[in-house]
């Protein structure tokens, strides 16, 4: 379709690092620092919390990637307070290997991590799905600073659907005319029709040689335009 969907990119990162924490060396531990934070959130620990002057845990929200980052950060913030009362609590007991790790998940900033590394190949493997968008694509193509980005293959499939978009637009375009001059015809009134396109005017302006003003007279079709507008930097 001509009108396909493109994927939010802020819901496709937060799909990436839902992705990269759902790896299994990663899960188990994440899984035991979420059950110490919602036990730091129940009336009892936030109270002690309180009297020790310490801030409240933070409990972190599906739809929010942020909010791993914020739980984890705040929970190395109580880890002083975990440790001074897991042996009456077991509840806030986590091992040392536990918080190491919690620490290393929480430093995303550095590219060598488990967690870093998941996420970049959760993100590669969605963003080569959003290059097979002939949408995307087609964006792309038109754009001279990314254009390069785009494999041969890719760039055949943004040109047919540009070509597909623009056969689209002439249709329609050419349908609207026609009633607008049966409707003129009707009334009994002359419609002097001299249509300019902008995607066309555009297109041809990019090209990789000077190209003419569009208009009535400009008889090239626009998949020679756009084959014109290929490696225009």
């Amino acid at each position: 379709a001509i009108t396909s969907k493109v994927r939010c990119v802020a819901h496709t990162l937060n799909l990436a690092i839902e992705e990269g924490l759902k790896i299994q060396s990663i899960r188990g531990v994440f899984a035991r620092a979420r059950m110490v934070v919602k036990k730091l959130r129940t009336p009892i620990y936030a109270g002690l919390l309180k009297q020790e002057n310490k801030k409240q845990a933070i409990r972190d929200v599906e739809t929010r990637w942020s909010s791993v980052y914020d739980m984890l950060y705040r929970l190395l913030e109580l880890k002083d307070f975990c440790l001074k009362f897991q042996e009456t609590m077991n509840d806030l007991k986590l091992s040392l290997p536990d918080w190491d790790n919690i620490e290393k998940m929480q430093k995303l900033q550095k590219v060598d991590s488990l967690l870093s590394r998941a996420i970049i190949i959760a993100m590669n493997r969605r963003s080569i799905l959003l290059f097979e968008e002939p949408i995307f694509s087609s964006v792309i193509y038109l754009d001279p600073r990314f254009q390069r980005m785009l494999t041969i293959e890719q760039k055949s499939i943004a040109k047919n659907h540009l070509n597909k978009t623009w056969n689209a637009m002439k249709y329609i375009s050419e349908k609207i005319v026609n009633n607008d001059v049966v409707e003129a015809t009707n009334d009994g009134t002359n419609c002097e029709i001299n249509e300019l396109d902008e995607l066309e005017v555009f297109l041809s302006s990019q090209g990789s040689a000077p190209c003419p003003e569009v208009g009535n007279n400009d008889n090239r079709s626009i998949r020679v335009i756009i084959e014109e507008y290929d490696n225009v930097y």
